[in-house]
């Protein structure tokens, strides 16, 4: 005779009610099941409160349900034959686990429903791959999967969206240079928080990344990932603004990806330059002018100065008609043959030293009128926007993700674009005050730039000019419209 348990479960006392398929119910449905097929009752084992749905690992389903430990530990050690249940969805997302677990079992363990036909096959010979029961699970388990992917994807979203406007970090784990505390705050790690300092001290003070790199395994300090430094290493920590008291999402994006040789995609990512920073809870290791200057630096040093046989205003010049840097081949010109606009090294001197005292002299005194008290009332109305979006998403409103994900994306669009406008004129102002307190100083040394420009090499001069000007926008006519810095 076959020995059979019953494995009963609600998570809710609405579950539990009367008119419902209460405990007491599902009991009686089990046992008129096992003596109408002259079954041997054991035990009975009861879920009581216990959720059975969101689960992804059988170990950890066990530690939070007693019972259930219960009843798979005495099918582990033989004490019967078969589980029975009143219905298998009773089983929630644990159907395929417990099925694929009881399988491996020796003798294997049955799961049968009472609301199947026929009674548990005869353990000497029993074959899970023939059992319907287990075809049964397999379709109800690929239900619920298909009800909690889109679930569990706006829980991810939101989580991660909440944690973000909290000062928290997206990630379950702590940073390199930092320990996760029991309230799941950050705190500095004094040990190895070092290299991570030491890596900014040296790139500002103007040694290279690889030269970083090698001070660091130099000095036996371990990389993130527990290896050795390298250059992107020390790159990638530089620049990531975690460290200078910020959090943030979609921080890198795919700038593009190919196929290997042997068939693999690869991809390679690039800074996102609409991610939003917004202060985090923890305490950051410098401060954000410290990583505004790493970032100037990054720019300056291996995107706008040129590596090989740099020349005076090298990636300073642009043509006004094609907005395209000047190139030197002998001469000074266009990539834009047709536009004619070319000149020696000399020549431009003497016109950019003629016409900058005067392009200085130019700058209105007027400030910018700053906007951001109006950008600040016109974010506070999106993100409102947000939260309520958020809210109908996480309740079902929208049941189409990708609709709300829409709405979400679009405020947050609007968002950085009002951002980005009070940032344009609160830098705008800035820069103009910076060079109405320095138009005398200023003045002073350009009187002296000709001599300057002639007398001194290519690098000294671009590093000297780069430090006031940001672009020389020359006009067919020759005429230069400087952006000061």
């Amino acid at each position: 005779m076959i020995r059979v348990v019953i494995l009963v479960a609600v998570s809710s006392e609405t579950q539990a009610a009367d008119d419902k398929a209460s405990i007491p119910h599902q009991i009686e449905t089990c046992r008129k099941f096992i003596q109408a097929n002259n079954g041997i009752e054991t035990a009975v084992y009861t879920l009581d409160g216990f959720s059975r749905f969101g689960y992804y690992d059988l170990t950890k389903a066990m530690e939070d349900i007693p019972p259930l430990n219960d009843c798979l530990t005495a099918a582990a050690h033989a004490s019967f034959d078969g589980i029975l249940l009143d219905n298998l969805d009773r089983l929630g997302s644990l159907g395929m686990m417990m099925f694929n677990y009881l399988s491996r079992l020796r003798p294997p363990v049955q799961i049968r429903s009472a609301r199947q036909t026929g009674w548990f096959g005869n353990p000497d010979t029993y074959n899970p791959h023939q059992d319907e029961a287990v075809q049964m699970a397999m379709h109800m388990s690929g239900i619920i999967t298909t009800y909690r992917y889109p679930k569990i994807q706006r829980a991810l979203e939101v989580g991660i969206e909440k944690r973000i406007r909290d000062g928290k970090y997206s990630r379950s784990y702590p940073k390199l240079g930092y320990t996760k505390n029991e309230g799941g705050t950050l705190s500095i790690d004094p040990v190895s928080s070092i290299p991570l300092i030491t890596a900014k001290d040296l790139f500002l003070s103007g040694a290279t990344t690889k030269e970083i790199a090698a001070i660091l395994n130099g000095q036996k300090w371990k990389a993130p990932k527990g290896g050795k430094w390298n250059y992107s290493t020390v790159n990638y920590v530089l620049k990531n603004p975690f460290y200078a008291g910020k959090v943030f999402k979609d921080r890198w994006i795919n700038s593009r990806q190919w196929r290997t040789k042997n068939g693999k995609v690869a991809r390679k990512s690039t800074i996102n330059p609409k991610a939003e920073f917004l202060d985090g809870s923890h305490t950051p290791l410098w401060s954000w002018e410290e990583y505004q200057q790493i970032m100037d630096a990054f720019q300056e040093r291996y995107h706008d100065l040129p590596r090989h046989n740099p020349r005076i205003f090298s990636s300073l010049m642009f043509c006004d008609v094609c907005k395209k840097p000047m190139s030197h081949n002998g001469n000074w010109r266009c990539h834009g043959r047709a536009h004619g606009l070319t000149f020696t090294e000399d020549e431009f001197i003497d016109i950019f030293c003629a016409q900058a005292v005067p392009a200085l002299m130019s700058v209105e005194k007027t400030l910018p009128h700053q906007i951001q008290n109006n950008a600040d009332e016109k974010i506070r109305e999106l993100e409102k926007k947000i939260d309520r979006v958020t809210e109908g998403f996480e309740n079902g409103l929208y049941r189409n993700p990708i609709e709300a994900r829409q709405k979400v994306e679009d405020y947050k669009s609007k968002i950085l674009n009002i951002r980005q406008e009070a940032a344009d004129a609160e830098r705008q102002r800035d820069t103009m005050q910076r060079i109405l307190s320095q138009r005398d100083e200023l003045l002073g040394v350009l009187q002296h730039l000709p001599d300057m420009l002639r007398n001194r090499t290519p690098e000294e001069n671009n590093r000297f000019l780069r430090r006031i000007v940001k672009r020389i926008h020359i006009s067919q006519d020759k005429t230069i419209t400087i952006d000061w810095r």
